[in-house]
């Protein structure tokens, strides 16, 4: 038992990315197994395109402080802003800063907590929540993470029309939502800090908000809009 308890454990080592570029950090996410930690040293580091932690792993990528570990997105292609892609793992991102960039999420048990979003002089979107199930929304945690000129965006369902998630009953007070909480939030430019659409669901609670307002999209053509938006403390 001993022995198979080792082997276990030694399976989902730490991977240590060799620097803090995007090729190292893909590199050392392609080594890491379910269960892992890859750990992203401190650096800058400019990335062209985004690192992808595919849906087979569930891992942490973690790296060392927000003041420490910075990714900078190279162009500010409205195309391309996409910096961490989760998929639909349920992986944690942890411990970085990201200038210009955004991190992608789809699935449950995800969370995002302790990173830092910042764009200088326009708003952005810094955690793109963007559920690609058609009867399942989104679940998962974003929590102590400083936004500066950043917001988080609910999908519930990117195909749009989203009609099979308000069949759904509405589940207020359950974990059937995006939990944002414990965040700070600054704004010199103006807008949301926190915006929904497309049947998404989210809790926006413990957070404080310096000249930002919180939204929740209503119907745009056929589309369905906020399934569901909880706003305390």
């Amino acid at each position: 038992p001993l022995l198979l308890f080792w082997i276990a454990n030694a399976s989902a080592a730490t991977i240590n990315a060799a620097s803090c570029s995007q090729a190292d950090v893909q590199t050392a996410i392609n080594k890491a197994v379910t269960g892992g930690i890859v750990a992203v040293p401190a650096g800058s580091c400019t990335w062209d395109a985004p690192a992808a932690i595919p849906n087979t792993k569930k891992i942490t990528l973690q790296g060392a402080g927000v003041d420490s570990t910075i990714i900078t997105k190279k162009t500010l292609d409205p195309v391309n802003w996409e910096v961490i892609s989760l998929s639909q793992s349920g992986s944690r991102v942890t411990g970085f800063q990201f200038v210009n960039g955004t991190v992608v999420v789809d699935g449950d048990g995800w969370r995002i907590d302790h990173c830092k979003f910042y764009r200088a002089n326009d708003g952005a979107v810094g955690v793109y929540v963007r559920g690609n199930r058609s009867n399942a929304h989104p679940t998962g945690l974003i929590d102590h993470c400083y936004f500066y000129n950043t917001r988080v965006v609910v999908f519930g369902w990117a195909g749009l029309v989203a009609h099979s998630f308000w069949a759904q009953p509405l589940n207020l007070g359950s974990s059937y939502a995006v939990y944002v909480e414990d965040n700070t939030f600054e704004r010199t430019v103006f807008g949301n800090v926190m915006d929904a659409n497309y049947g998404g669901r989210y809790v926006f609670r413990y957070n404080t908000i310096t000249d930002g307002t919180i939204e929740a999209h209503s119907v745009q053509g056929n589309h369905r809009a906020t399934r569901s938006w909880e706003i305390y403390n």
